[in-house]
């Protein structure tokens, strides 16, 4: 049977710090089916599986490993969650207001915690703050809510630093109960919560969930990995039903067996970073040459196996052109860089010193080391030599910080709006754009776009590839891989793998 390669994300996503302050443990209700810290992994053949990286607290703030995540979105839901086309859709919220940089959120009344517990704003309020201070991931998404304040018993205001009509996108963190932050097991509002069953840690499904009970799927096992031979096994023999790959990542396994893959768009972008300092790369008119040399179709299908989807720009499905090699060396030649001395190298103008850029890249993925060899390639047939320097993840880092490069591969995840404006300026990755004052200006407009939002995104990607201050290649499409034969009208998004579980179909003997 043909083997693939599928990638087992256990690197951390350099996402949300543990808090310094102690830990709190919240005592599990005295119920039949009690939450518990067992790490039993026995599961019956006729009962899915989910999967559980050893060694971290089930709780959805400190988590950090991305299997565990994922597993977690079944227990606890934001105020709005992002559907598989990446837009943010009502989960918590009935419904919302806003004008300028206040919005009012209105919640679901009917919404009911694991512990009983009616859901209130004054949760709500509660959970963002939480998150907030927490750091990582949480705090970056959250980094331009000002101020958040509870109403009444069910709505809250929100205001932020700047207007920003894509909010909700951002609004999908945990909701749990005031003073449950920070606990083991906390309440969640989820399709599914934590119990014990025979000495087996499940999830069960909530009875009182407020988007309907699961009659399909009544309870899933937690299935405990220690490492990837272990997940490859609970994989191939079907303890775990749902899993995700993730071939763009540095460690990948091998592993059998037949899959039903559902695959969604990601708002993971690909990029190459520009240093402001490189003479070269300052010009505009020679970053759209070079823009067009870039064999993105070459590096979607070969280097990453079609699980990167090219793109020209910072949008799904944007389009590009890929000139040939003559093309590129007579339109530089137009701006003056051409090959001075016969040696078919392009020669910085006026003079006889060729082009040589050097492209940092970290070395621990293989993956991006062959899409940098491409471009190495492609760049050389056009007379312009690239020197690649791989770095491990701290070196890679410093030399970003440093601007101890020309070009930088970079791989970032925007929110789900597809913000980029951590691509423009040197912010918290560390580079140095080349100047982009139109797409900022047009970034702002769109940010504050309520109303016609569409035109001014495309707007946005005008000014974009008008001055083009970062090359994009493509986004990760994501795929999740469900053991064929075990559910039919299955549902996923690029971060959630049980997206909609409710509603899916389970075969028979598998309840």
């Amino acid at each position: 049977m043909k083997k693939r390669i599928f990638s087992f994300f256990l690197a951390l996503m350099s996402l949300l710090l543990l808090s310094s302050c102690g830990t709190k443990n919240v005592a599990p209700p005295e119920t039949e089916d009690t939450p518990s810290t067992s790490t039993t992994t026995a599961v019956s053949v006729h009962t899915p599986g989910v999967a559980w990286i050893s060694g971290e607290r089930k709780n959805p703030f400190s988590s950090k490993i991305k299997i565990n995540q994922q597993t977690l979105q079944l227990v606890y839901e934001g105020l709005f969650e992002i559907a598989p086309d990446l837009s943010a859709s009502h989960m918590l919220c009935e419904n919302y207001s806003a004008e300028g940089n206040v919005w009012t959120i209105r919640l679901k009344k009917n919404v009911r915690f694991h512990n009983g517990e009616t859901v209130s704003a004054e949760d709500a309020v509660y959970s963002i703050r939480f998150a907030k201070s927490f750091g990582g991931y949480w705090s970056s998404l959250l980094e331009n809510v000002a101020s958040v304040e509870a109403v009444d018993e069910f709505t809250l205001t929100v205001h932020t630093y700047s207007v920003d009509a894509g909010l909700p996108s951002k609004l999908i963190t945990p909701i749990v109960p005031v003073g449950d932050g920070d606990g083991d097991f906390p309440s969640g509002t989820g399709p599914f919560r934590f119990v014990t069953k025979d000495n087996t840690q499940m999830l069960g499904a909530f009875d009182d969930y407020h988007g309907g009970e699961s009659e399909k799927i009544k309870r899933l096992t937690v299935v405990e990995i220690a490492d990837n031979d272990a997940y490859m096994r609970a994989v191939e023999s079907h303890q775990i039903t749902v899993a995700v790959s993730d071939t763009t990542s540095a460690g990948s396994i091998y592993f059998s067996g037949i899959f039903d893959r559902h695959s969604n768009p990601s708002p993971i972008i690909h990029c190459m970073g520009i240093n402001s300092a490189c003479g070269f790369l300052s010009n505009a008119g020679v970053r759209t040459i070079i823009d067009s040399a870039l064999p993105r179709s070459e590096i979607a299908e070969d280097a990453f196996e079609g699980d990167l989807s090219a793109t020209g720009a910072p949008e799904q499905s944007a389009s590009f052109s890929e000139k040939s090699a003559a093309e590129i060396k007579f339109a530089l030649s137009e701006l003056g860089y051409r090959d001075n001395n016969g040696d078919g190298a392009i020669d910085y103008y006026g003079s006889y010193s060729q082009v040589t850029l050097e492209l940092i890249v970290n070395r621990d993925n293989m993956k991006k080391r062959d899409a940098c060899q491409m471009i190495v390639n492609r760049f050389a047939e056009c007379g312009i030599t690239v020197n690649i320097t791989l770095y491990s993840d701290k070196k890679f880092q410093n030399a970003l910080n440093s601007g101890s490069y020309d070009l930088c591969y970079l791989e970032t995840e925007l929110t789900a709006d597809l913000d980029f404006s951590t691509l423009l300026s040197c912010g918290k990755l560390g580079f140095s754009a080349p100047y982009a004052y139109q797409t900022e200006l047009a970034k702002d407009a769109w940010k504050a776009a309520f109303e016609d939002r569409n035109d001014a995104r495309k707007a946005l990607i005008t000014a974009y590839r008008t001055e083009l201050p970062f090359f994009t290649l493509g986004f990760e499409t994501s795929t999740a891989l469900v053991t064929r034969g075990a559910y039919s009208n299955v549902e996923t998004t690029w971060n959630d793998p049980f997206y909609n579980i409710t509603h899916w179909d389970v075969l028979e003997g598998r309840r």
